[in-house]
C-alpha cells in the first residue's frame, strides 16, 4: 500500500486519535449501543480528515448527521460531501452515505439495501450518477461497504469500527479503505457526467482491489479500456473462485444514435418497429404459456448497433405464465415520462399494451425532436 498516509503507523495514528476523541465521552464496554458507535464513526472520520489535509487539501468532507436533517428532512447517520467545505450539506454533493444500526447486519440486510438505494435517489434527483457508495455499521462494529447501482445493490465487509487505542486487523482494514475512499472518490464520484464537462466517469474496479480485508495480497487484477471495448487480466490465489461475465457490446442508446446519425423519420419507424418485435416475442411467450413484460422502456433501454435495435434493461420486468398475467405487486414500475396511463392510475394489471404504449410516447418524443432539430 505504499507510505505516507497508508503506512502501518500512520494508520495506527489515525485509530489513537480516534480513540483519544471518543473515550471522553464513551466507554468501551458501552461500544455496542447504536448512538456510542455514530460517535465512534465520527471520531474516526475526523481524525483521517485531520491526517490527509497534513499532506493536502482535503477533496471531501464529513459530516456528521444523525442528529440534523438534510434539506428535504432525510436524516442520514453520516454523509461524504465532494469538494469539502466549499458545499453546503445537500444530496447534490454527496458521494456517500453512511447509516448505523442496533442489530445485526444480516438481519437487517434488506431494509438497508432498500435505504441506500433511497439515498441513491435522493442524490440523483440532484445530480444524475450510475452508482453510488453506501456503508453501514451494527452493533457489533462491523463495516460493510455498498455499490449502490439503479437496479442492483453490491456489499462487501471491510472489517470493524476501531474501539480501542491500537487497532487489529480488522479496524486497520477499515480505515484503509476509508482512506482509499477520500482518494477515489474525488476522481470517480459516480457522476453520469462530470459536472462542467459532461464527461462520464466510470469507475474501474482496480481501483479498489487488494485494499478490503486483511489479507491484501489475495486478489490483483486490473481493467484495460480500448476503444471502448474491454479486456480483463486478474490473478486469483487457485483456492479462490469467481465469475466473470463479459457483455457484448450493444451499441448507442437511441438519443445518441440520432443525434450522432440523424436518420431520417422512416429509418426511425423501423428501427422501432424492431423494438415492438422483440416486446411482441418477448410477451408472446412459448406453449407452456411462459412470457415476460418489460415495464420499462426509456430512452436509455432502446440501443442501435449497426443499425439493428437491441432491447436491453429487463430487470424490472415480469418472467411469469399466463396464469398469472394480471398479477403485479409493484403497480409504479418504470421511467416516469414515459409510463403508460395504466401504469400512471396505479392498476395492478400488466399486459402487453402498457410496454407498446411506453414505446409510442418514446417515439412521438424522438419524432417530434428529429423535427424540430433538423429544421
Amino acid at each position: 500500500l505504499g507510505n505516507g498516509v497508508f503506512s502501518y503507523e500512520s494508520v495506527q495514528g489515525i485509530i489513537r486519535k480516534c480513540y483519544a476523541s471518543h473515550v471522553s465521552t464513551t466507554q468501551p464496554m458501552e461500544a455496542k449501543s447504536e448512538e456510542t458507535r455514530q460517535i465512534i464513526l465520527s471520531a474516526l472520520m475526523s481524525a483521517i480528515e485531520a491526517r490527509l489535509s497534513q499532506e493536502s487539501e482535503l477533496k471531501l468532507q464529513w459530516k456528521d448527521t444523525h442528529l440534523s436533517n438534510m434539506p428535504d428532512r432525510t436524516k442520514p447517520d453520516g454523509i461524504l460531501l465532494l469538494n469539502g467545505s466549499d458545499m453546503g450539506k445537500e444530496w447534490r454533493w454527496t458521494v456517500a452515505a453512511f447509516e448505523i444500526r442496533n442489530g445485526s447486519i444480516g438481519a437487517m440486510q434488506a431494509s438497508l439495501k432498500g435505504q441506500l438505494l433511497s439515498r441513491m435517489v435522493n442524490m440523483s434527483q440532484h445530480q444524475p450518477r450510475h452508482y453510488s457508495l453506501g456503508f453501514t455499521g451494527s452493533k457489533d462494529g462491523d463495516l460493510y461497504i455498498y455499490l449502490v447501482m439503479p437496479t442492483k445493490v453490491f456489499y462487501s465487509k471491510i472489517g470493524q469500527l476501531p474501539l480501542g487505542e491500537r487497532g487489529n486487523a480488522d479496524e486497520v482494514a477499515v480505515v484503509r479503505l476509508l482512506l482509499l475512499m477520500y482518494q477515489m472518490l474525488p476522481k470517480y464520484p459516480g457522476f453520469l457526467a462530470e459536472p462542467y464537462r459532461g464527461i462520464f466517469s466510470p469507475l474501474s474496479a482496480d481501483k479498489f482491489i487488494g485494499i478490503v480485508g486483511s489479507d491484501a495480497e489475495r486478489l490483483s487484477g486490473k481493467t484495460i479500456t480500448v476503444l471502448g471495448d474491454k479486456t480483463i487480466e486478474s490473478q486469483c490465489d487457485p483456492e479462490l473462485t469467481g465469475e466473470l461475465l463479459l457483455l457484448e457490446d450493444a451499441g448507442k442508446d437511441i438519443k445518441s444514435f440520432f443525434m450522432d446519425t440523424k436518420p431520417d423519420s422512416w429509418q426511425m419507424i423501423d428501427i422501432f418497429a424492431g423494438y415492438f418485435h422483440a416486446l411482441l416475442v418477448a410477451a408472446t411467450g412459448n406453449e407452456q404459456g411462459e412470457f415476460i413484460l418489460h415495464r420499462d422502456i426509456s430512452a436509455m433501454n432502446l440501443l442501435v448497433k449497426d443499425s439493428q435495435p437491441f432491447v436491453i434493461d429487463w430487470g424490472n420486468g415480469i418472467h411469469a405464465f399466463s396464469a398469472d398475467r394480471i398479477a403485479s405487486k409493484s403497480v409504479r414500475v418504470g421511467t416516469a415520462p414515459f409510463m403508460g396511463i395504466r401504469v400512471l392510475n396505479r392498476s395492478s394489471r400488466r399486459s402487453l399494451i402498457d410496454d407498446v404504449e411506453s414505446l409510442f410516447l418514446l417515439l412521438y418524443i424522438t419524432l417530434v425532436a428529429a423535427h424540430l432539430i433538423h429544421e
